[in-house]
């Protein structure tokens, strides 16, 4: 990372997740007019190689030691993980035939034998109307 580049977020944020610093406050002190512009310069700034660390609602910092920076990257992989999960799901659901997103739930609960909704049938899809 050359320290040449304009960072305009990263220049303002603390070291530590101690001193990290809210997304209302960055907001004021770049002048960005809502978090997503701002969302979107960091994501910039951190294509750039600046290492801008954020989580659990505490806001964005600059990671003060090693452990922080590799707690920021089992952070991101894991959201990275979840967000591919959620694509994988949609995307098994647009290979379904046009039509079978929706469970006939009356046929299912007057079919139903046992304690459970689908009394250990397999649930079957009905052609939406």
């Amino acid at each position: 990372m050359q320290e040449s580049r304009k960072a305009p977020v990263y220049d303002k944020l603390g070291i530590g997740m101690e001193n990290a610093v809210t997304t209302e406050d960055l907001l004021s002190m770049t002048g960005y007019k809502s978090a997503r512009s701002l969302q979107s310069e960091i994501a910039e700034e951190r294509k750039q190689g600046f290492i801008i660390c954020s989580g659990s609602g505490r806001g964005y910092w600059r990671p003060a030691s090693r452990e922080e920076t590799e707690r920021f990257i089992r952070n991101m992989e894991s959201r990275a993980k979840m967000i591919f999960l959620a694509c994988r799901s949609a995307r098994q659901a647009l290979e379904l035939p046009e039509g079978q997103l929706e469970i006939d739930l009356d046929r299912l609960i007057q079919e139903d034998s046992g304690d459970q909704l689908t009394g250990g049938v397999p649930v079957k899809l009905e052609k939406m109307a």
